[in-house]
């Protein structure tokens, strides 16, 4: 390796260590609306250097789950979905972070079925892949569906009609939506709305909400 290619690697190394260690060390003090000027302060220095801030959302999806895996207070070991034979670096295989001291797994995109058999090794006809997910106890307990801005009522129809259909095979479950962008006021009524009549789902819009993320997370902690 190079000394340029392993400097270039390393900044790339330091920046997400660093993230990662400011998230756990601030974010019990950091509220939702930090959250959103967090991520935009990244959207906008990405827009300013190429021009352009599209296919960068993953970092919306970084916040959240590094905050929620950090304030549960556990280690953790990273394990595959699934093996594959002589090829055990594949990077498109997903990883899940299951704790040492507990049944539980969180994990980022992990696909389930929906029929309500638990995780599925591949994607495929019949799964549903959540944001963030966490399995305690050997069953699905908790999902996290992040959107960057919901333009429509439409929009918020078929997000929740995703998630009932996901609430029918696993039953204890309890799902939250993270909004980081203000929505309008027809949108925002419908999600109350929901919230009232579904005690297992709740959501947050991060924009000008000064409520602490960590409780905002502890929604779907199920170790509560």
């Amino acid at each position: 390796m190079s000394v340029c290619l392993y400097l270039g690697k390393k900044i790339f190394h330091d920046f997400i260590s660093s993230l990662e260690l400011f998230l756990d060390k601030n974010s019990s003090n950091l509220s939702g609306n930090d959250y959103h000027e967090l991520y935009f302060e990244f959207w906008n220095r990405m827009k300013k250097s190429i021009g352009s801030s599209s296919n960068f959302t993953g970092v919306s999806e970084f916040l959240i789950f590094h905050t929620l895996k950090s304030m549960l207070g556990l280690e953790y070991k990273i394990e595959p979905i699934r093996e594959l034979a002589g090829n055990d670096k594949d990077d498109l295989i997903r990883r899940k972070f299951h704790a040492l001291s507990k049944n539980l797994i969180i994990g980022h995109e992990i696909p389930f079925w929906i029929n309500g058999n638990g995780p599925s090794l591949t994607i495929r006809k019949g799964t549903i892949c959540p944001d963030i997910s966490i399995q305690y106890d050997n069953e699905l307990r908790s999902i996290i569906e992040i959107k960057l801005y919901v333009g429509s009522k439409s929009d918020i129809e078929t997000v929740f009609n995703s998630l009932i259909k996901i609430k029918q095979a696993y039953p204890h479950l309890k799902c939250l939506l993270i909004i980081y962008v203000k929505t309008s006021d027809p949108i925002k009524n419908a999600l109350k709305e929901y919230e009232e009549n579904y005690e297992w789902f709740s959501f947050r819009i991060l924009q000008e909400n000064n409520e602490k993320i960590t409780s905002i997370l502890n929604f779907i902690n199920p170790l509560v």
